[in-house]
């Protein structure tokens, strides 16, 4: 089966995307941090939102423009 690219254009989309919605979960991230104290839920929750702005996007970004 052949594999398909990604025009260069839809790349950076793709990307621009990204960013914006890693931005949106860390502006979330501190209101989730407020309530973990209090919470299990959110202290798990925290934690995969902190796993996902740090190691998360690497892969996302390997796998848009490899």
């Amino acid at each position: 089966m052949k594999k398909r690219r990604l025009k260069r254009w839809v790349k950076v989309v793709l990307t621009l995307v990204v960013i914006y919605i890693s931005f949106f979960i860390w502006k979330q991230a501190g209101i989730v941090g407020r309530l973990s104290q209090t919470s299990d839920f959110y202290l798990v929750m925290c934690w995969l939102t902190w796993i996902y702005l740090l190691i998360g996007q690497v892969f996302i970004y390997k796998k848009i423009w490899e």
